[in-house]
């Protein structure tokens, strides 16, 4: 259980940094109406989705 928990926590912290990086290069863009800010944008919104996404199913809100 606690091995499992343990790998959940790895991906989750695997996403959550990836979220960040797109982020912050989606930050550093200087023309927002390019095609790549574009992408990077929508990159970094699924990536931070799917990190909340996991971290919800390790720690469902309570009821």
């Amino acid at each position: 259980m606690m091995e499992e928990f343990a790998v959940q926590l790895r991906q989750w912290r695997g996403l959550e940094l990836d979220a960040l990086r797109a982020e912050d290069v989606v930050k550093g863009m200087q023309a927002a109406n390019s095609l790549e800010f574009a992408k990077l944008a929508r990159n970094a919104a699924e990536k931070r989705r799917a990190a909340d996404d996991f971290f919800g199913l390790i720690w469902p809100a309570p009821a």
